[in-house]
């Protein structure tokens, strides 16, 4: 992965530098001043800001590959077990609508529409106003809703219309399914190896 512009922008390789050190004072030293000035109490302030927070963090974190490939919907695909789930959306800023980005992976988004709740969407893109990001990638609407036309079609895999399957293949790839069918025999094929009652012939017994 080309990573120069990360190599070359000042303020990344600061960060990269001193990793430890802001690590250490970010989640450990603030947390642990802020709550103790609040509530006058620094044992709190070291229990539930800094070890608390911690723990809440990772665990909020782990939840997006657990609960949010177990339980949600699944708009635009269903060739992961990813989905969108507003509860891990809360707790993680925004991470939680993973079904979309599990197939649309470039987009710098998650919750693609306004009103969903995605903090580091909105962050990323005032940081584009600010000229501190650039040339973000979107997937374009007439692919999102040709993902979820696709994705509401019945048997929605390839083996149902003839096609081989796909497994370990890009998540993405799937939204060409409708394309290949169309443009493949693979319609014929269906037809030929469907039973004669659905396609109203008789059968082996001349019934």
């Amino acid at each position: 992965m080309d990573i120069s512009d990360l190599e070359t922008d000042p303020i990344v390789m600061w960060q990269s530098r001193h990793f430890l050190l802001l690590a250490i004072v970010m989640g450990w030293v603030v947390p642990t001043v802020a709550v103790g000035i609040v509530f006058q109490d620094w044992r709190a302030g070291f229990m539930y800001g800094a070890i608390g927070k911690i723990i809440l963090l990772h665990q909020s974190t782990f939840l997006i590959n657990s609960l949010a490939h177990y339980m949600g919907d699944r708009p635009y695909g269903d060739k992961s077990t990813s989905r969108d789930n507003l509860l891990v959306a809360l707790l993680t800023l925004g991470e939680g609508y993973h079904n979309f980005h599990h197939t649309f992976p470039y987009d710098y988004r998650n919750g693609i529409r306004w009103y969903h709740y995605d903090c580091t969407k909105w962050a990323i893109a005032l940081w584009q106003k600010a000229g501190l990001a650039h040339n973000l990638k979107t997937a374009k609407e007439s692919e999102i809703a040709r993902a979820r036309e696709i994705n509401a079609l019945p048997h929605n895999d390839e083996s149902f219309y003839g096609l081989p399957t796909t497994t370990g293949r890009h998540t993405s790839g799937w939204l060409s399914v409708a394309e290949t069918w169309l443009s493949s025999n693979a319609l014929s094929t269906m037809l030929a190896n469907s039973s004669p009652s659905i396609l109203g012939g008789s059968d082996s017994s001349g019934r």
